[in-house]
């Protein structure tokens, strides 16, 4: 009798658990992350991620959405480490440290889980809580200086330079500027200065973002200009008027 020719049959080829496109999109499911184009459903993960144009139902912690301007129209506003289903999908937003509002996306898509944790910080502070984890299968952080030749002072440090650089320049008498990436560094740059007894005065755009977030967050009054001396936090991209003199510093996180 001829031996049976038994064959092995292929094993299917594993799916990554996501993808990127212009945005991290969690595989079998419609939900995609910080995407930069279109998409009909998008967590966002802070709000200087994405901008609110365009995308069809946005997912982000309250705060998050009150500063991208995105209340009602569909959009879902979800607290913090309150669990949530999206059709068999279940989710849980947790926080992620990278500032007012942020948060970090755990997704249980039928026993395949994944914790798109964006940026992040893992030290808390007065204005927002540290980043927490969750087990997963799939963990997805951006890290654009995570190689290990990037070694970056505490931010507590650099905050402490930079509020004792404002000081020096108001007392010689200079128009101080600080120019911030966005909303949500303006917002904690002018807290943290306010609370070290610096005076401070936000820019409109500025003032528009905190008004938003009023009754979401712990925040101090953001003045408009004037005559007496402060320091103005203003947004980069802004139409400012030049001024002699002027000491200006970006501040980046």
């Amino acid at each position: 009798m001829a031996p049976w020719v038994v064959g092995r049959r292929p094993r299917a080829a594993s799916i990554a658990p996501v993808t990127w496109r212009d945005g991290v999109h969690l595989t079998g499911t419609p939900i995609w992350c910080d995407a930069r184009r279109r998409r009909d459903i998008c967590f966002v993960s802070s709000a200087d991620r994405v901008g609110r144009t365009g995308h069809g139902q946005l997912i982000g912690s309250p705060t998050t959405l009150a500063l991208l301007a995105a209340r009602g129209d569909g959009h879902l506003a979800v607290p913090l480490r309150q669990r949530f289903t999206l059709g068999t999908l279940r989710l849980e937003l947790i926080p992620s440290g990278r500032g007012l509002g942020a948060a970090a996306l755990h997704v249980d898509a039928v026993g395949r889980t994944v914790l798109y944790a964006g940026a992040l910080r893992t030290v808390a502070s007065s204005w927002y809580e540290a980043a927490e984890v969750r087990a997963c299968d799939a963990l997805v952080i951006d890290a654009p200086l995570g190689e290990p030749h990037h070694e970056l002072e505490p931010l507590d440090d650099v905050a402490g330079r930079v509020i004792e650089w404002t000081r020096e320049q108001l007392a010689a008498g200079l128009p101080t500027v600080l120019v911030v990436d966005s909303a949500l560094d303006g917002i904690e740059v002018a807290t943290r200065l306010l609370a070290e007894g610096v005076p401070v005065a936000a820019s409109k755009p500025l003032r528009d973002a905190a008004a938003r977030i009023a009754g979401l967050a712990p925040l101090p009054v953001l003045r408009a200009p004037g005559r007496e001396p402060a320091v103005l936090v203003r947004i980069d991209g802004e139409r400012s008027r030049v001024v002699d003199r002027e000491a200006r510093a970006l501040v980046s996180y």
